[in-house]
């Protein structure tokens, strides 16, 4: 059974209380007694920094760095406060057996404030989704993590995003036209202007035989101003969909004033 360990502060006064009676109030032996017992509490302070120095919640700077030679686990510039984080997942990853649980316990300490999902692929293969978004320079360390948590023979992938999950993969800002609108319209009406900037170009009826590409230059809750002039009529419902290239490569957003397209998610092959 354990017992707590706690510090003796006050070895020269418990020294004097454990005297027998019959040697209390004795100044020469009680000199005698304050010639060692600062010896004694100097060992006592020794030993107790050797005891506390150790642990990664306490350990600092040279201190962390020896305990990473111990369990494996670099700096690599990492502050103190990172450092120890990444220690703790150390030690758990040495000792994972390639669980879903045990990889899932290791990226907790990693990440304590975000969250994950692990997807189990038939007959060998993982992959591990982090969120929110992650700083692109430590795609690598939470790699090396992740191949040292999987179980032999496993193939792993880790999925990640260096942005928001509001820019990611979401739908491009479309409106719809109320009314029918013909040739030479300047105004479009339509049931919402959100999430389109103030000015900008728009898709009418993309994909259609009518389809066309307008410029506005202002707008209000229900309809875009300042339209170059349609060569064709669109009807009641027609989509108008904000057009912009980075949409072609970069995914779709529907964040408020947008102009970009979505982020493209990482992956990142575990070999």
């Amino acid at each position: 059974m354990s017992r707590e360990v706690t510090q003796i502060l006050n070895h020269a006064s418990l020294a004097l209380q454990r005297l027998a009676q019959q040697y209390k109030d004795k100044p020469k032996l009680a000199a005698l007694i304050g010639v060692f017992t600062p010896k004694v509490q100097e060992l006592e302070d020794v030993f107790w920094s050797l005891h506390v120095d150790r642990r990664i919640e306490l350990a600092v700077g040279e201190q962390l760095d020896l305990l990473g030679r111990v369990v494996g686990q670099r700096r690599d510039g990492a502050s103190d406060s990172e450092y120890r984080l990444r220690l703790k997942a150390r030690v758990r990853a040495n000792f994972s057996t390639g669980s879903p649980e045990d990889i899932y316990s290791v990226f907790r300490i990693l990440l304590p404030t975000g969250t994950m999902k692990i997807t189990e692929y038939y007959p060998a293969g993982i992959t591990l989704e982090l969120h929110p978004s992650i700083d692109p320079a430590l795609v690598d360390l939470y790699t090396d993590f992740l191949d040292d948590s999987r179980g032999a023979a496993i193939a792993a992938q880790l999925l990640w995003s260096s942005d928001f999950d509001t820019k990611m993969f979401t739908f491009a800002a479309a409106a719809f036209l109320n009314g029918l609108h013909n040739i030479g319209s300047t105004t479009l009406t339509v049931d919402s202007t959100a999430g389109f900037p103030d000015s900008g170009s728009l898709i009418l009826d993309e994909t259609l035989s009518n389809e066309e590409l307008v410029t506005y230059t202002g707008k209000t809750p229900t309809s875009f101003t300042g339209v170059s002039a349609t060569t064709a009529s669109h009807s009641n419902l027609a989509c108008a969909s904000l057009a912009n290239a980075d949409y072609l490569t970069m995914g779709y957003s529907n964040d408020p004033g947008q102009t970009q397209g979505g982020k493209l998610a990482g992956v990142e092959l575990v070999s």
